[in-house]
């Protein structure tokens, strides 16, 4: 359940009385309609999160948020409230259906082709050509879309009812319906090597984001290829590490009421993909929105602000309540940057430990200096000096983690650790390096904390360091 005031939740008051009833009227019509959906379909029963999770109790919160793989992987079929933005807009409400008034005029002596044109109407008059607009899987504005939450709901359910003001929507794992198109037309779905990783039968990829997906990830034709590409367990962890990458990055760009359920509002994906025993060995242990198989390039993350709102002014401790290594360590979207199926990324540094507060690397690092960047005297950002070999005054750029307000009270000396730098990149100017500054902390050395990523930098200002081991959290 969604949306301001929620007038009926479960919590630890409300427990007892629960199990006994709930007054029909005190249900809103959102919740209403999807019982009657269920009953309608001969179920006789229904999983309604802000019904069946005690709302007000943290550790029950935690322990059933962790097991929505399972409940959304298993339902018969999820219902979609696509249109509804609160839990009081309803479901069944009446069709409102929007139409389209098609006019056409012949073309005038000057002109080759008929002029068309396509406008909305609130009326059906005799002798008019009209039209409705054919649902689309690729392109969908509804609010259920941009909930982060939705998102494991959609691509975990097997089949989702989808209720729009238009028309009803099936979808699962093999094909869509609508009421305009009824016949069953085949989703895109994954090529063969994502079936021969069993991908196809945790995900129903008609989810428009993640048809999305799965067109910038590689696909495979022929079958010698795909026996051939599989025979190495590097190949699948490099396309597996991709694949969640690439879920992050869709996910990222969906609302959330708490920027707290950044993290469990994306771990049914994450449980799903280790379902399997050998996706899990290849991915390894799952921290922080990271799999340990996937580092180092998976920590090669960047900030995009997006249009309606900046940088979210972080300081070193977030609202996120994430580890700033993370990518739910900031409110922005984010894009990874050694995904380019085309270029196969050196990695440079080596895991050595992980929890979901701290990680712990072994690499080259260097010891810099944060400069201002100016242009005929006016400031235009931030850098460091790694462009050159010997960490001359030419700068590489910085993608920070939080505004420029924020970059000038951080201290000047800041540690560069080298994650890895593309193979195919021309004059050493390859190299990706995380940006740390220091963390005093009582007993401990080594402790640093991310504020952003260094791209474009000369891997010789690297050669000749000594390997350390340093600690991020």
């Amino acid at each position: 359940m969604w949306g301001n005031g929620l007038p009926l939740k479960l919590t630890k008051q409300s427990l007892n009385a629960f199990k006994s009833s709930i007054p029909w009227e005190k249900i809103p019509k959102t919740l209403q309609d999807a019982m009657i959906i269920a009953h309608r379909v001969g179920l006789r029963y229904i999983w309604i999160d802000s019904l069946t999770i005690i709302q007000d109790d943290r550790n029950d919160w935690e322990v059933e948020a962790k097991k929505m793989a399972d409940i959304y992987s298993n339902a018969y079929f999820t219902i979609s409230a696509a249109e509804s933005v609160d839990c009081h807009y309803g479901i069944l409400n009446r069709r409102d259906a929007s139409i389209e008034h098609i006019q056409v005029w012949p073309p005038l002596p000057d002109q080759k082709r008929d002029e068309v044109k396509i406008f909305y109407s609130d009326e059906l008059l005799p002798g008019r050509i009209y039209a409705r607009r054919m649902w689309s899987r690729y392109q969908r504005l509804w609010p259920v879309d941009k909930r982060a939450w939705t998102f494991q709901e959609r691509i975990l359910s097997p089949r989702v009812l989808c209720y729009s003001r238009d028309e009803i929507v099936w979808s699962c794992r093999c094909a869509t319906a609508t009421e305009l198109w009824p016949s069953l037309d085949p989703t895109p779905g994954m090529d063969a090597l994502a079936r021969a990783l069993g991908l196809n039968s945790l995900f129903n990829v008609d989810e428009g984001s993640f048809v999305e997906i799965m067109t910038l990830l590689p696909r495979f034709l022929d079958a010698d290829d795909i026996e051939e590409y599989i025979s190495d367990p590097e190949n699948i962890k490099e396309y597996l590490s991709d694949f969640w990458c690439k879920v992050v990055e869709q996910y990222i760009t969906r609302h959330l009421t708490f920027l707290s359920d950044k993290l469990p509002a994306i771990f049914g994906i994450a449980t799903a993909l280790r379902s399997d025993p050998v996706r899990a060995l290849l991915l390894g242990a799952y921290h922080g929105g990271i799999f340990e198989g996937t580092l180092p390039r998976s920590l090669a993350w960047h900030t995009i602000p997006s249009d309606k709102r900046q940088l979210f002014d972080r300081s070193i401790s977030t609202s996120c309540q994430a580890p700033t290594w993370s990518w739910a360590s900031v409110e922005s979207y984010v894009l990874f940057i050694f995904t380019r199926w085309e270029s196969r990324a050196k990695d440079q540094c080596k895991l050595v430990a992980m929890s979901d507060d701290e990680i712990t690397l072994r690499g080259r690092v260097v010891t810099t200096e944060v400069e201002c960047i100016t242009d005929n005297d006016r400031m235009i950002g931030f850098g460091l000096p790694l462009y050159n070999y010997d960490c001359s005054r030419k700068f590489v750029r910085v993608l920070w983690d939080m505004s420029t307000g924020l970059v000038a009270q951080l201290p000047k000396a800041v540690t560069c650790l080298l994650l890895g730098y593309e193979e195919s990149h021309m004059h050493d100017l390859g190299g990706y390096a995380l940006v740390l500054v220091s963390v005093a902390i009582h007993g401990r050395s080594g402790v640093f904390q991310r504020v952003g990523i260094a791209q474009r930098v000369n891997r010789k200002c690297f050669e000749g360091v000594e390997e350390m081991e340093v600690t991020i959290i």
